[in-house]
């Protein structure tokens, strides 16, 4: 699958590096706000979703997910892939690259 990343937003607040969109051209999508996490040496996405609180405790409703796990791994890898090939060609919004991304 073609992914492509737009727009780079440096936040790099607790494990959240950034936020961007992503295109998928194949099928006319664009996904916006796209968290891309950091901890421990792992690096993952998290799609849109909303928070709540169930038992006093913060939780995530994800707008978008993939009902297989072998699907969404491919996604991640995906579009791991195509960040690091954005991140490579542009500029993050009023940032050095070089300078600002903690990797």
């Amino acid at each position: 699958m073609h992914i492509e990343v737009k727009d780079i937003k440096l936040i790099n607040k607790g494990s959240v590096v950034s936020s961007c969109n992503v295109r998928i051209p194949e099928i006319c999508l664009i996904i916006r706000d796209v968290l891309m996490f950091e901890k421990n040496g792992s690096r993952w996405f998290n799609l849109p979703s909303r928070t709540y609180e169930a038992d006093g405790k913060k939780k995530y409703y994800s707008f978008i997910i993939f009902d297989d796990s072998d699907k969404t791994q491919s996604f991640q890898d995906d579009l791991r892939k195509a960040y690091d090939l954005a991140v490579g060609t542009s500029s993050v919004q009023g940032a050095s690259l070089e300078e600002n991304l903690p990797f």
